[in-house]
């Protein structure tokens, strides 16, 4: 399996080399920066996302010219993309290993001497425009901006796309300088490569190239010596209404069941409730699906997805969405929470469970053939981040099947609970009441 090594600079920059033998002449090279959405509010919206877009072709006073810089990427097959989330942003590239150099050069002037081209500024605003009203005019949009407000209320993340956008319009290459300046630190980020690379040899050639840069010196300390977690407001959950209905005259039902889970990506309990949501969703014969599709002929699919936060632990969910006639959204509702009430008083089913153990030892048989690069970097370079210890593959391998019902079963009962619940609908009617109804007769 990988292994792994650690290094800074003398500046500081904290690098993390994977060792990839089987494939020497390619590199897989991360940017990860401890910056991101939830950082934004007022005049700020949105410019996490002019940097994703700006950013990734590296301009800085030595190489100012960023379509010059995508022509060299081409030329040389050098791939890039980004991503921004709530609290990070990650910058890729891949290359052959003879063309380190080469990449380094425009890398190191781009994270120490960043410059905002502003040839084409206006060309990736209206890009980013077109983005936002997309996201806009998407059907799920009104049921996803009530949701958030629900669930995040107090929070940045209940600011509208609406108005992301209207902040957008105004964005100028100053305020996107100016914040590059002020957050894009040292101490706030990782550099992560994935393959046959010394990390002594790396360190040198960094060291040799930032020597030559004329650089302020604020760069290369904290903000206002703050760490990287105490840069984020602490956020309190406020008393919200945990139901929330989106008037929509149509026969279809868009249904969200969201629970809060009160725990940061690094918890062990990540892989217990992982077990769970196999056990509930995996296919038809799963507890979920057999119930509201095989047995009652409620629903043709349903899919879930985790939204864990880094740091806080009141901003993670667990949430299930499906669609449904607007007619039977309350006996969708009724058999999901006779499911829930299974799990909340039994433990899970030895059949069931020997089903996830033998599937997981069979996905990680898959993810040994083919490493997905992208995945391990990030997750190793964000726990490098944010200073918690790296789990490696072959460790978090481990820890999926290292799993027993009983701990399923107490995960249960700690995350599904009635005062736990937000629950998010589009209809033609209005079932608050009976929905309160339904939860006020459950005693999990």
């Amino acid at each position: 399996m990988e292994s792994y090594q650690t290094k800074k600079t003398k500046n500081g920059l904290r690098l993390l080399v994977v060792k990839r033998p089987k494939n020497p002449q390619l590199i897989h090279f991360q940017f990860m920066v401890g910056i991101g959405s939830d950082l934004e509010s007022g005049r700020q919206l949105e410019i996490g996302h002019f940097l994703e877009h700006l950013f990734v072709s590296l301009t800085s006073n030595k190489h100012p010219d960023s379509k010059a810089n995508r022509e060299l990427f081409s030329r040389n097959n050098i791939n890039y993309s980004a991503s921004i989330g709530t609290k990070n942003t990650v910058y890729e590239y891949s290359f052959r290993k003879t063309k380190l150099d080469l990449f380094l050069d425009l890398f190191v002037n781009g994270i120490l001497d960043y410059k905002v081209d502003k040839k084409i500024f206006k060309s990736e605003k209206s890009s980013i425009i077109e983005e936002l009203h997309e996201i806009i005019d998407d059907i799920a949009y009104h049921l996803e901006t009530y949701t958030d407000e629900m669930l995040y209320r107090g929070h940045h993340r209940t600011v509208s796309q609406k108005t992301r956008l209207a902040n957008t319009l105004k964005m100028t290459p100053s305020q996107i300088q100016n914040y590059w300046e002020k957050y894009y630190r040292i101490p706030y980020s990782v550099v992560a490569v994935y393959g046959s690379l010394d990390i002594g040899v790396l360190v040198k050639k960094i060291e040799a190239i930032a020597k030559k840069i004329k650089v302020k010196q604020a760069i290369f300390e904290p903000l206002n010596k703050l760490a990287l977690t105490d840069i984020y407001m602490p956020y309190k959950q406020k008393n919200e209404s945990k139901i929330l209905f989106s008037r929509k005259h149509d026969k279809i039902t868009t249904l969200k069941l969201s629970w809060r889970i009160n725990m940061n990506i690094f918890s062990r309990d990540y892989y217990k409730i992982y077990a769970l949501d196999f056990i509930l969703i995996n296919d038809l014969n799963s507890l979920l699906l057999r119930k509201l599709r095989t047995e009652k002929g409620l629903i043709y699919d349903i899919e879930s997805f985790f939204s864990i936060d880094e740091l806080q632990g009141d901003l993670s969910f667990y949430t299930f969405q499906t669609t449904v006639s607007s007619k039977k959204l309350m006996q969708v509702l009724t058999a999901f929470m006779e499911v829930i009430d299974y799990l909340t008083k039994n433990r899970i089913k030895e059949e069931n469970f020997k089903k996830f153990v033998e599937t997981q030892r069979q996905l990680i048989l898959d993810r040994n053939e083919s490493m997905d690069f992208s995945h391990t970097l990030t997750t190793y370079a964000r726990s490098y981040l944010w200073g918690k210890n790296i789990l490696t593959q072959e460790a978090e391998d481990k820890h999926f099947v290292d799993v027993n019902r009983d701990e399923i079963f107490k995960v249960s009962r700690n995350i599904f609970q009635t005062n736990n619940l937000y629950i998010s609908y589009t209809s033609p009617n209005n079932v608050n009441k009976e929905i309160e109804k339904l939860l006020d007769s459950q005693d999990f």
